[in-house]
């Protein structure tokens, strides 16, 4: 374990000093878009989901057979998007941890969190800095989230650069 730390911060430093003393090039400035909104959003959601039901706020939809909501405070620049992901009562304590740790490792953007007797997949952002990728990338985490509860716990192919205890030892 100390080697491996070691070799983090020695790589950590590298990266530092080539940084000072390669600068990046000039690029472009990239034009940025305009600022989600909701009428953005309820756009976007049409195009994505021909058929969603939108109300005050809030939008649900079906994406891959699994029921989302996504909701947005304008005033307190909040969008969440949420889907279902198990039932408190059916979740043992080796899921749970399994869970916990995909928040850290491979749930990515999004993340687990229970409320009311349901283990919610979950993505929670700033409204007006949202991008439409970012948005479309969101409803898939959530959606991935939810379908491999109980196998791989990850919301993608991706998983953040940790090595655990298990993967140590290969």
């Amino acid at each position: 374990m100390k080697k491996l730390v070691s070799l983090m911060c020695y790589v950590m430093l590298l990266d530092l000093s080539l940084a000072k003393a390669y600068p990046a090039e000039d690029t472009k400035e990239l034009t940025p878009e305009q600022p989600m909104t909701n009428a953005v959003l309820e756009k976007v959601l049409q195009g994505v989901q021909p058929g969603v039901k939108a109300g005050d706020s809030r939008w649900l939809m079906v994406r891959q057979g699994i029921p989302l909501q996504v909701f947005t405070d304008e005033f307190h620049n909040r969008l969440t998007i949420i889907a279902p992901a198990a039932e408190v009562k059916n979740v043992t304590r080796d899921m749970l941890m399994r869970m916990i740790e995909a928040n850290f490792v491979s749930a990515l953007d999004v993340r687990y969190a229970a409320f009311e007797g349901i283990i919610w997949s979950i993505f929670v952002h700033p409204l007006d800095s949202l991008r439409e990728r970012d948005l479309l990338s969101a409803l898939q985490q959530v959606v991935t989230l939810v379908k491999t509860t109980g196998t791989t716990y990850s919301s993608s192919a991706l998983k953040f650069g940790v090595v655990s205890n298990e993967d140590e030892g290969k």
